[in-house]
This record gives structure tokens, sequence and C-alpha cells, in this order.
């Protein structure tokens, strides 16, 4: 059931036209980002690509807090969220990027 769930978040997402690997977006979160905030989701890229998931998670949701309107942050962690086999807050996140994202 989580896993139906998952994929049809997944896919909305892809849907959205905005879903790209975590690993693969690179670009800033924006001008208005708090400092702290780019620095959590630059060190939680670096441990995304390392296989760190779990730890890229943890980075993410704390860059999160600091700039809640994030869509970028949103899919990040629920892709990581994902790959640590997290998937019930894999799919409350793809939803919440969802919600967050520009149509």
């Amino acid at each position: 059931m989580a896993r139906r769930l998952l994929r049809r978040c997944c896919l909305a997402a892809a849907l959205v036209g905005l879903a790209t690997p975590a690993a693969a977006n690179t670009r800033a979160l924006g001008a208005g980002a708090p400092e702290a905030a780019e620095q959590r989701y630059q060190i939680g890229l670096q441990m995304y690509r390392a296989g760190r998931f779990a730890e890229a998670a943890r980075e993410f949701r704390v860059a999160l807090t600091m700039v809640p309107d994030s869509a970028r942050l949103a899919y990040n962690l629920a892709r990581s969220l994902e790959r640590s086999d997290q998937l019930e807050a894999a799919i409350e996140h793809y939803q919440l990027y969802l919600r967050l994202s520009p149509r």
C-alpha cells in the first residue's frame, strides 16, 4: 500500500516537471534563503551523493524548518527518506513538495 502511494507521489512529482535526482540538483535555494539553510542544503547534497541517505534527510529536514516553503528542500528530503526506506515520511514530503511546487 505504502509503495503504491509512494509510486503515485513520485509520478505526480515527475509530472509537475521539477523532479530531478537530489544529487544533481545543486542550484542555490534562492536569494531569500538564510545562509544556514543553504549550508545545510549543501551538506545534505554531499551526504546524498555519498549514499548516506539518513544523514542527508536530517540535513534537508533542518534546512526545511528554516525555509518551510521550499519545494526543492521538500523534494530532496522526500528522495532521501525514500532511499533510507522511510516510506511514510517520504510520501508525506512528496505531498508537501507537490503543494509547494508552482503549477
